[in-house]
């Protein structure tokens, strides 16, 4: 049993009081910050050791170092690893910090003080993150292959939620007019004003064909058969170019889908959105275009991945094309 302060005191004058030595209370206590610190993250193990001002520091330095992974969304891919870097760093110096300072036993806080200030600094912390997720950018998962092959069934994107003003090309993350309460990801292919047709699955926009080459060689997306595991499907990979974009798109010659549709006009304050997996997604062919205010965010870049075969670690802060 760990003694309060006010016992503490009493065993240090009385070392035959019995219990734990200061010297032992405060060795255990040293691992147990060194655990906290790893788990929880940089400022809470001091905070354990009752080392407020130098836990203020360890914390705010964790909490910038979040931000700028999260804000780097709206700048270059590489400052989003440089900033995930940074924090590994940051929590493995915040371990050894808490490690080597000596801290004299008859300040270390009672284990109820300890896990209340632990708790309101946790508070903090989630306070601080979820205005980052609402207002900056928000993590998704990819669970499905509608956006093979830009995006593959265990991609984790990120999303950026300011400045939303889609162009055409853009992936983006938005709810489903008929299904608001799930969140979805396509490409916009078409913007308000702009009339939408299929004709022997080339896409047209205004009356024009967009520009579309094959691509040389073999063909195979990752799909989930009847049993459950992955198999490998024969596809037909195109380049496609939208206005200053060029992104791969593909056709399942096994499915049947839309192959041929009437022009539609996109309304007023909409966007028009397809899977780049053509044969493989429903999308506005399916349930009409979606409205601006439906969208979420900007996908910007692939920040992990990892499937059947393991981490696909030439997938890591790719950006999306």
């Amino acid at each position: 049993m760990i003694r309060t302060e006010t016992d503490t005191h009493h065993a240090v004058g009385h070392p035959s009081a019995g219990g734990s030595s200061p010297h032992n209370v405060s060795k255990s206590r040293r691992w147990v910050a060194a655990v906290v610190t790893l788990l929880l993250g940089p400022g809470l193990g001091h905070i354990v050791r009752g080392q407020w001002l130098r836990g203020a520091f360890w914390f705010v330095g964790a909490e910038l170092t979040v931000l700028l992974a999260t804000v780097s969304v709206l700048w270059v891919v590489g400052a989003f690893g440089v900033a995930l870097g940074l924090g590994l760093l940051l929590r493995l110096a915040a371990m050894v910090d808490v490690l080597v300072v000596d801290v004299p036993a008859h300040v270390l806080p009672s284990w109820r003080t300890a896990a209340g200030r632990m708790i309101m600094v946790l508070l903090l912390a989630l306070g601080i993150r979820q205005v980052n997720i609402t207002f900056v950018a928000e993590a998704f998962k990819i669970p499905s292959g509608s956006m093979i092959p830009t995006l593959l069934p265990g991609d984790h994107v990120y999303a950026r939620k300011v400045n939303i003003k889609p162009v055409r090309g853009d992936v983006v993350v938005f709810a489903r007019p008929d299904a608001s309460s799930q969140l979805f990801i396509k490409r916009v292919v078409a913007l308000e004003g702009d009339t939408v047709a299929f004709r022997d699955d080339r896409l047209y926009i205004n009356g024009q064909p967009l520009k579309r080459q094959a691509v040389q060689g073999d063909c195979l997306f990752p799909d989930v058969g009847h049993d459950g595991n992955y198999v490998q499907r024969p596809c037909q990979a195109f380049e496609e170019t939208l206005g200053r974009r060029s992104y791969r798109i593909i056709h399942d010659p096994q499915a049947f889908t839309l192959r041929n549709t009437e022009p539609e006009r996109v309304p007023r304050g909409s966007v028009y959105l397809l899977g780049d997996n053509r044969d493989n997604s429903h999308d506005s062919r399916h349930w009409g275009p979606v409205k601006m205010t439906d969208i979420v965010g900007i996908v910007e870049h692939i920040w992990w991945s990892s499937g059947p075969e393991g981490v696909r670690w030439q997938r890591l802060f790719q950006r999306i094309r």
